[in-house]
């Protein structure tokens, strides 16, 4: 079965209606008809052909929309890229992709022969459009019409290929969930070489209506044009919203929005309620890249749903291992089994749990990590959180987590508020902070970079001699206690030299003689019982020559270095211990002169 290319009875029926708007520029339907025309004639005479796969390098623009369209105009499969990827990235997405062609900003086309070696070679441009007009090829249902790069939680590209069933079934069932009107105008700023975005292209290509594509994500204009009027449709992350909810005043938006898709991460219950008290129609959805994007889909402002109805042509179960499995025409002619974990409830509706593979194995139990996540943010201190698993030689792996505070906050206090709230041994063992999380183009959490993150933090937190976390640059206010049993290890601060000595994570010093470090915390105490025979502690400031004396000094509050004790003083091991403070001080009580 072949389908006729959808932009012949779109622009047939409605010419003059807008089908692409970008900045100030408008293109109609039949304009974009006679554009895309053109651009394929000019694309086949540099040796595009159906079912080549092209790699396109274009602007987020009128142009490179046309090119987008043209190579389907054609027959040939396109598959965007990244605008701002480095030379490595670039090379390690072509050598995913296997193209035949490169297309690039310029409208020149390299062709890549066996072995492709994915540079843009010397060749002719591709010249003016002029006035050839290519005839349309049908779309095979079966053919490639679209190649996307994911990376899932791994790092490394990988390209997933639709076909023209998943991006067909894929737009209708869309359709039919969030309602489709003839003057419809859907703002995409979602990157076009990710699935949501690119989309966005092509289901308004098949009904016929107008996308409003913006060059790049920019919180104060989307929000201006949801705000507008003119906008009836938007795709967002639940980051991007966050984003644009803060760029604007909290009062209603326009009517003329009737949906708003929020997708592609869970959506946090604070944002859930920002969105309720707005009254926004938003349409929670879950998908993924090898379904061509939309799996199950929320009817528009049911934000207390207790799951998402899959759309009309996907069946959604759940397999032996809790891992979701999609079957029907939107993952083609197998079923797909997902990365996801979740349910099916008797109604059929669906509950992502999160991933599988960020579950966390410790001990021989699965932690998910989404969960801790949800406690942490329900603290009024932290704006956002990510939970990833931390190698451990006893357990396998304990949860660490990094934080970005949007208020003053102690580690200790985060981990007191989890330890209420969740099983102890789900509690963060690590927790770091930073300004920002590391995120991919969607907004989503990078997790391959959070875990990179933490494990640097905690590499250099070690490199003070004991087992460290980032904490707040506070000398005196930086550790979180331990539990209390042998699971989880004491954790302090990252930057304990603080501001002024050291950038972050940098160890206190490379010579191997200098002992730990240690310091105290409010009510409880963790610090370093130091062997009574050892010399007096040097302030980190006034470190110079080796200290005299030998009187005992126990590390608190005030950060000292123990360097090259002399050898009279016989110094002891140093344990780690815990206590409260008197505990500690009686422990510690100075040895009568003659003993020393």
């Amino acid at each position: 079965m072949r389908l006729p290319h959808p932009l012949i009875a779109a622009a047939a029926a409605r010419p003059d209606a807008p089908a692409l708007i970008v900045g100030g520029e408008h293109l109609s339907l039949a304009a974009l008809r006679d554009a895309v025309a053109r651009r394929a004639a000019s694309l086949a005479t540099e040796g595009v052909r159906p079912g080549q796969v092209v790699a396109l390098d274009a602007p987020v623009d009128i142009d490179g929309v046309v090119t987008f369209h043209a190579l389907g105009w054609l027959g040939a499969a396109a598959a965007p890229l990244g605008a701002r990827l480095t030379a490595t990235e670039r090379h390690r997405a072509l050598t995913a992709l296997a193209p035949d062609h490169l297309l690039a900003r310029e409208h020149v086309v390299a062709t890549c022969p066996p072995p492709r070696e994915h540079v843009v070679a010397t060749c002719r441009p591709a010249g003016p459009t002029g006035s050839a007009h290519a005839a349309p090829r049908p779309w095979p249902i079966d053919e490639v019409r679209l190649v996307i790069l994911t990376s899932g939680s791994t790092g490394r590209p990988r390209a997933v290929r639709l076909t023209t069933a998943q991006i067909v079934f894929g737009a209708l069932g869309s359709a039919l969930r969030l309602g489709h009107l003839p003057d419809d105008r859907w703002l995409c700023c979602l990157p076009t070489h990710h699935v949501g975005g690119a989309a966005i292209l092509l289901r308004a290509l098949i009904y016929g209506t107008t996308v409003e594509l913006h060059a790049r994500f920019d919180a104060a204009t989307v929000a201006a044009r949801l705000d507008s009027g003119q906008v009836t449709q938007a795709s967002l992350t639940p980051p991007l919203l966050t984003a644009v909810l803060d760029a604007r005043a909290p009062r209603p938006f326009p009517s003329a929005l009737r949906t708003l898709l929020l997708g592609g991460a869970a959506t946090p219950p604070a944002l859930r309620e920002r969105c309720r008290a707005l009254r926004l129609p938003v349409a929670l959805t879950w998908g993924m890249t090898e379904a061509a994007s939309q799996i199950a889909t929320a009817p528009a402002g049911d934000l207390d749903a207790p799951g998402l109805p899959p759309l009309a042509f996907a069946t959604v179960t759940a397999d032996a291992e809790g891992r979701l499995v999609v079957e029907g025409p939107l993952t083609g002619v197998a079923p797909l089994r997902t990365g996801d974990r979740g349910h099916v409830d008797e109604a059929g509706r669906v509950q992502v749990d999160g991933r599988a593979d960020a579950t966390i194995v410790s001990g021989g139990v699965n932690l998910d990590p989404t969960e801790i996540e949800a406690v942490l943010a329900g603290h009024p201190a932290v704006a956002a959180v990510a939970v990833v698993g931390l190698p451990d030689a006893r357990w396998g792996a304990r949860p660490a987590a990094l934080v970005v505070a949007r208020a003053p906050v102690h580690a200790e206090d985060l981990r007191a508020h989890a330890r209420a709230r969740l099983s102890a041994f789900k509690a963060p063992d690590f927790i770091a902070f930073s300004e920002t999380l590391p995120r991919a183009a969607l907004g989503k959490v990078a997790r391959s970079a959070v875990r990179e993150q933490l494990q640097a933090l905690q590499a250099g937190a070690e490199g003070l001699g004991c087992l460290a976390g980032h904490e707040s640059r506070q000398l005196d206010e930086g550790v979180l206690e331990p539990h209390g049993d042998p699971m989880h290890p004491v954790v302090l601060a990252d930057d304990v030299v603080g501001e002024g000595h050291r950038s972050r994570g940098e160890p206190i010093d490379d010579e191997p003689h200098h002992q730990a470090v240690g310091l105290a915390n409010r009510r409880r105490v963790v610090s370093l019982g130091v062997n009574q025979r050892q010399a007096e502690g040097q302030p980190l400031e006034e470190r110079g020559a080796p200290p005299e004396g030998g009187v005992q000094h126990l590390l608190e509050a005030d950060v000292r270095i123990l360097e090259g004790p002399p050898e009279e003083h016989d110094a002891g091991p140093i344990d780690l211990m815990e206590a409260r403070r008197d505990a500690m001080l009686e422990a510690h009580q100075p040895l009568p002169e003659d003993s020393q």
